[in-house]
């Protein structure tokens, strides 16, 4: 905070940043309640394309808000 006392082009990149942290997090609250996990999973995909090359399944589930076996049933059912 004290780096952008008196310099409002960080003061406005912050707020930016922030705001844009906030957005997403609430993007992802939203998607929690109001879908299922299926639908939470493709959008993940949609997302971050190549993510379950680059991350462990079982921190996707958790992300995801399910278990590590639902997402394997769920990837499972998508590959037919």
């Amino acid at each position: 905070e004290k780096l952008s006392e008196g310099n409002w082009e960080i003061e406005r990149l912050r707020r930016i940043i922030a705001e844009g942290y906030f957005l997403r997090n609430e993007k992802k609250e939203i998607e929690m309640a109001l879908l299922d996990a299926d639908k939470r999973y493709l959008i993940l995909q949609n997302e971050y394309p190549g993510i379950e090359q680059e991350i462990p399944q079982y921190h996707i589930a958790s992300y995801l808000g399910i278990s590590a076996t639902q997402l394997s049933r769920i990837r499972k059912k998508m590959a037919q």
